[in-house]
Order: structure tokens, then sequence, then C-alpha cells
């Protein structure tokens, strides 16, 4: 009898451990599963029936970590490329305002010059017009200065005649009075 219990325990004890070594099996297989899963990157592989009460329920929270870590760096990845986006599309804004400022900045110089140009041709025509006038103005003074002296020359003239024709008439009085005794 005790032989039989002692098979009877041996065979139940061999059932026993063919069901939790199957069992554990089966679960190391799902894990492993799951891990091949997660290392190709499907981060939408579900662990939750993969949750154990033994040592294999650490690898469980192990892959549950390691996957949240995968999501959040993607989701970090995502962020950091539309944050590059966006850095590029200002840079680009940016260079198209420069670009504009640059061609606005040649068209304005452009204009600057042109107008430079008019006022110094506008300016070197009036320095030559001035100096007509200061020529015409000094003609002008002599002529005038001239036309002064010319007219104290007739006038001491007319005096010198005046008093010549005074003196003349005097003589013709003298004479006619001369005359007349």
């Amino acid at each position: 009898i005790l032989l039989l219990v002692a098979l009877f325990a041996l065979l139940a004890a061999g059932a026993i451990a063919a069901v939790v070594a199957r069992s554990t099996t089966r679960s190391i297989r799902e894990i492993a599963g799951a891990t091949d899963r997660l290392a190709s990157g499907d981060l939408d592989t579900n662990l939750d029936g993969l949750s154990r009460g033994d040592e294999l329920q650490s690898i469980v929270e192990s892959l549950s970590t390691f996957r949240h870590n995968a999501v959040e760096r993607n989701r970090l990845a995502e962020r950091e490329r539309e944050e590059a986006r966006l850095r590029e599309e200002r840079t680009d804004r940016m260079e198209k305002l420069i670009a504009s400022f640059e061609a606005d900045s040649r068209d304005l110089l452009g204009l600057v010059a042109g107008a430079s140009e008019q006022l110094r041709s506008t300016a070197e025509h009036m320095r030559g017009t001035a100096g007509e006038t200061t020529n015409q103005s000094q003609n002008a003074s002599r002529s005038v200065d001239q036309a002064a002296n010319d007219v104290r020359s007739v006038a001491a003239a007319s005096e010198e005649l005046s008093a010549s024709l005074m003196e003349i008439a005097g003589s013709v009085e003298d004479s006619v009075t001369a005359i007349n005794q």
C-alpha cells in the first residue's frame, strides 16, 4: 500500500509538474511572442492577458515598462518632428521675408541712386546758372557804374555848357550894352 501511495503520489506529482510545466511553457511562449511583437514595433500588443502571480510576472511588468517607454519615445520623437517642421516653416518664412526685404532694399537703393543723380545734375545746372547770373550781374553792375559815370560826365558837361552859355549870354549882353551906348 505504501508503494501504491508512493506511486500514486509520484504520478500525481508528475501530473502536477506536467500541468505546471505546460502552463509555464505556454506563458513563456506568450511572453516571447509579445516580446517579439514589441521588438518589431507593434506597440498595441496587449499584455493584460499575460499577467501571472509567479516569477514570470516581473518579466511581464518589464515588457509593460518597455512598451510604455517605447510609446513615450515615439510621442517625443513625433513632437520633435513637429517642432522641426515648425522651425523649418519659420526658417522658410524668415528667408522669404529676408529675400523680399533685400529686393525692396535694392529697388529703393536704385530709386535713391536715380534721385541722387538727378539732384547732382540739377545742382550742376544751378551752379552753371548761378555763374551766368553772377557774370550777368557783374556786367550789369559795370554797365550801371559806366552809365552813372556817363550821367555824371553829361551832368558836368551840361554844367560847363550852362556856364559857357551864361558867359556867352553875359558877353552878348555886354556887347549889346556897349553897342547901345
